[in-house]
Formats: C-alpha cells, structure tokens, sequence
C-alpha cells in the first residue's frame, strides 16, 4: 500500500502544527502503513484536514483567523480536494483526525480514487454546501 498523503491546514492559531506532531506519533500504527503529513495546502495530498475555528481567539485576531479560514475553504472547493473539518481541544481533535482518515480511506478502498471527492460531515457542520452535496447523493441512490 502506497503512503497516504495528507495535508493539515488552518488559519494561524488553530493548531495545525500540533495535531501534525500527535499525528505523525499515531498514524503509521492506526493505518498500518506510513503516512506523509505536511501542513501545506497541495492539490496532489490524498486528503485534506481543514482545522476547524473552535480554539480560543483573540478578538483582534479573529477576523484574519475567518479571512484565512475561508480563503482555505474555497481554495478546497476550488480544486475539488477530499477534505474534512476537524474540531475539539487535544486528544479529541486528534482522534476526530483519525477517524476522518479512516473513513476516508475505507471509503477510497470502496469506491476508489477516480470517484468523486468524498467529503466527511460531521454532526456540529453547518456548512450548507456540504449538506446539500449529502443529500442530493442520497436523492440520486433512490
């Protein structure tokens, strides 16, 4: 099995060096194979993680934190990469990264690579696009 290549992204402050660390600790033994983790945004990684905007701000930081954070995200959608949000405060925003991982990875391993972007939902999203790309893929399985 081929390395996974995954692509930790945030706005400044939102840890993305961190989960990076605690992933890299983690990861190859979770998958049972290597992983690359840069925290880069490439359009070649496998998968993205998307550092979710739940961890204490600054109020005079928050508006570059939203700018950055949404550049990031249309960036994504621009390139029509796999990626998931990831939130919580240390040992739960790591293993929300691991199972985002996972999934995607069964997911690939399911459908494969030339289908289309698969993309995590997770329970606290309130992203409209990913709804509405949730469930018109349930409408079209009907």
């Amino acid at each position: 099995m081929a390395p996974l290549n995954i692509a930790i992204v945030g706005a400044p402050g939102t840890g993305k060096t961190t989960l990076a660390h605690a992933l890299k600790q983690t990861l190859a033994h979770t998958l049972g194979s290597p992983a690359n983790i840069t925290t880069q945004a490439q359009p070649a990684a496998d998968f993205t993680l998307l550092m979710g905007l739940d961890l204490p701000c600054t109020p005079d930081a928050a508006p570059t934190r939203d700018a950055a954070d949404a550049q990031l995200r249309e960036w994504l959608h621009t390139h029509a990469l796999p990626y998931a949000v990831v939130y919580g405060l240390g040992h739960t925003r790591v293993q929300c990264a691991l199972e985002a991982i996972g999934r995607h990875v069964q997911a690939t391993q399911r459908t494969g690579p030339a289908d289309t972007p698969w993309h995590w939902n997770c329970d606290h999203c309130s992203d409209a696009v990913c709804e509405r790309q949730l469930f018109s893929r349930l409408v079209n399985l009907l």
